[in-house]
């Protein structure tokens, strides 16, 4: 690849969204090493041939791994600060559990989120070769179809409070002897890490002595994975395709999986429409084949009243009568202390649930000041034309899961209660035309 078809494939990646009008921050990984020093000069080129408007910054995470990272941030602040580039630097502490790769690379995510702000572009530079070992790897692991397919050129990256940034890998066609050529024409300097020799991290055993050897035998052998990783991505898009219309059947208007029409699938699409909706609300990782079969065995197949429940990482899937509810376990168990005192019908943030009045087309809530309180068991209720009956008994006609009602906020006005959102307005506090309550469970912390 010629130094033109570098830049070309920046270009082809980059141009179009910088086109749309909406990016104003355009954000280079900057590790200080060959791969995103090469970057951030093609990036600082684009926006200069362009004429740009967009803002372009380098980012540097110092994971303290190496006794030489402090060098290394001071050969990324004075390479950014010749190039008139503003940096923002991070200085991480990592956890000393797991893989080391792992959770280094959490971190840097964390430290990318802290900078991002709403359809901001994080550039990064992964190459082919960088796809081809992130694919053996997963492929030693027992990857299936998703996690084969690696890394793709752009991705969103939520950033939470309804916010998503741009991930893009523009570099992913080039190889790594293109990169350092094209870094030695331009005689650009750069840091090298002498963990990259390391082989006690997969991925430099790869590196370092499996592939060359594949090379030897198979020299298109980058090609070849490029090409079986866009059949996969191809295959990858049909699957998806019929999930989508599966999970739509599938799907409760709470959220939650209709077991009985899960059921009328085979297993292994059960599997497949399970593994589709955690991945819709980006819950990873993904639950192993192991864990699915828990998952299937002690949930799913349970009886409706059992109310069984799986753990894994901070989720957990439960079951209640006909629904299977994914749930983030971060959420519970909500501080019940954290209370305003009074309540005048603007947004309110309870953890795990969000509460909002907007104006009722028909009767509604009375407008007036309400105190929150908690779901009681004992309470008693007195739904707007309908006789009284206890909390809980009110909840079980709602349909309402267990773990959910000591949670489920209450209004409450002069020692009554006055509303259940999303359940009922109470005798004595309705108006025509008055509040309608409007509530919105989360499943993450966003």
């Amino acid at each position: 690849m010629s130094k033109t078809n570098i830049k070309d494939a920046l270009d082809t990646a980059l141009l179009p969204l910088i086109q749309c009008g909406n990016i104003q921050r355009l954000y280079v990984g900057l590790s200080g090493g060959i791969d995103s020093v090469v970057l951030l000069f093609l990036c600082k080129q684009f926006v200069e041939y362009h004429h740009s408007s967009v803002e372009l910054h380098g980012i540097h995470v110092n994971h303290g791994l190496s006794e030489f990272a402090d060098q290394w941030q001071q050969h990324v602040e004075g390479l950014c600060e010749a190039w008139s580039i503003p940096l923002v630097s991070h200085r991480v502490e990592l956890e000393q559990k797991g893989s080391i790769e792992e959770v280094a690379r959490n971190a840097r995510y964390d430290a990318f989120k802290r900078s991002l702000d709403d359809q901001d572009v994080l550039v990064l530079g992964h190459h082919q070769d960088d796809q081809v070992e992130t694919m053996m790897q997963r492929l030693m692991r027992g990857s299936g179809l998703s996690g084969l397919l690696s890394m793709n050129v752009a991705r969103t990256l939520d950033l939470g409070n309804n916010k998503q940034a741009i991930i893009l890998r523009p570099l992913l066609s080039t190889t790594k002897k293109q990169i350092e050529q094209y870094a030695n024409d331009h005689q650009l300097k750069y840091v090298q890490d002498d963990s990259n020799l390391d082989t006690q991290f997969d991925r430099n055993f790869w590196r370092l002595q499996v592939l060359p050897l594949i090379e030897n035998r198979y020299p298109q052998y980058r090609q070849s994975v490029q090409a079986s990783l866009n059949a996969l991505q191809e295959e990858q898009s049909c699957l998806q395709f019929f999930l989508q219309q599966a999970l739509e059947k599938v799907l409760l208007s709470d959220a939650s999986l209709a077991i009985s029409v899960l059921q009328q699938y085979p297993k292994f699409i059960q599997q497949q429409i399970i593994r589709y909706w955690l991945q819709f609300n980006e819950i990873f990782p993904l639950p192993t084949q192991s864990q699915l079969d828990t998952i299937f065995d002690e949930v799913i197949a349970a009886r409706e009243d059992a109310e069984p429940r799986f753990h894994w990482q901070t989720h957990s899937l439960a079951r209640y009568r006909n629904g299977l509810f994914l749930l983030n376990d971060s959420l519970f168990p909500v501080d019940h202390n954290d209370l305003p005192e009074v309540w005048r019908g603007e947004l309110l943030d309870l953890s795990f649930v969000l509460l909002q009045q907007s104006p009722a087309k028909e009767t509604g809530l009375k407008p007036d000041q309400y105190k929150i309180v908690w779901g009681n068991p004992g309470q008693s209720i007195r739904p707007l034309g309908r006789p009284s009956k206890t909390y809980k008994k009110l909840m079980q006609e709602a349909n309402i899961p267990p773990w959910q009602r000591p949670h489920w906020p209450v209004l409450t006005a002069r020692g009554q209660v006055a509303a259940v959102p999303g359940i009922c307005v109470c005798e004595g506090f309705s108006q025509v035309k008055g509040w309608q309550i409007q509530l919105k469970f989360k499943l993450n912390k966003k």
